[in-house]
């Protein structure tokens, strides 16, 4: 009986390193586990589906639309996860947002003109009413960020990644930083 309770005690304090390891991941459980996944873009106010580019593509870059493809791309030859149009169908949202900068400028009278600039791109003038007042204040960083799904909208952040000039690459640099962050977690024992 003694002999038994001291290997049972041995085998513990074996398997606790590894369990205690397993428990410090900082890769979220249904990250490894997920299977499908939609693509997005964060307007600052809210997530929009990759699905919706045509109601929101004046408020998105060049560089975001070309990585929501370019990320499309690469998921579809990992074969990790599976893309779906439909964010209530996934089980996670992947969401970039390349760095902007935003200014406004003022007149009095009837009109006032906001500029809108973001790296790469020419700097888009509208005229809105006197009446509205707008600001778009945002980092420089580029972001990837992917949440766990809830019924088609961000629920809780699972992974994060920010960094100017993240989104340069093909893939992005960002979204390569959380694939090998994925396959790292899916390799342990």
């Amino acid at each position: 009986m003694r002999i038994s309770a001291f290997a049972l005690l041995l085998t513990l304090m074996a398997l606790s390193p590894a369990a205690d390891a397993a428990s410090k991941s900082k890769t979220p459980a249904l990250l490894e586990r997920a299977r499908y996944v939609a693509l997005g873009y964060d307007l600052g106010d809210g997530f929009v589906s990759a699905a919706n580019i045509a109601a929101v593509a004046d408020n998105t870059t060049a560089d975001e639309r070309r990585a929501i493809e370019d990320i499309r791309g690469d998921l579809e030859k990992w074969g990790r996860y599976v893309v779906v149009d439909h964010p209530e169908d996934a089980e996670i949202l992947l969401v970039v947002r390349a760095g902007r900068r935003g200014r406004l400028e003022a007149s009095g009278g009837g009109e006032q003109r906001s500029r809108v600039v973001s790296r790469g791109e020419p700097a888009n003038g509208r005229i809105v009413s006197s009446r509205t007042v707008g600001v778009e204040l945002s980092s420089n960083d580029d972001r990837v960020d992917v949440y766990e799904a809830d019924h088609g909208r961000p629920g809780i952040r699972l992974w994060s990644g920010a960094q100017v000039g993240g989104m340069a690459g093909s893939p992005p640099r960002l979204y390569k930083s959380f694939r090998e962050e994925v396959e790292a977690a899916t390799k342990k024992p």
